[in-house]
């Protein structure tokens, strides 16, 4: 019977917890307070390109785009 009553305590005050601060707006102020960085792409363009790189904007833009592909798989997300 302690052990019951042990158990059954914390869950109530941990219940009532999560309820009062769903209720009061606090999960959403905490949800976006541990958003990741990567959760919104960021919008870029290409400016100059040192020439000796030598590669012309449409080479870049093409390893971009298969340098993103493979981030976006291993993090499963729109980056």
């Amino acid at each position: 019977m302690k052990k019951l009553i042990f158990f059954i305590i914390p869950v109530i005050i941990i219940g009532l917890l999560g309820f009062l601060l769903y209720k009061n707006g606090t999960y959403d102020q905490i949800r976006y307070l541990l958003k990741s960085p990567c959760d919104q792409p960021i919008e870029y363009s290409i400016g100059t390109i040192d020439p000796e790189f030598n590669l012309s904007q449409d080479e870049l833009r093409v390893n971009i785009q298969k340098a993103t592909a493979i981030w976006e798989d291993v993090a499963q997300k729109n980056l």
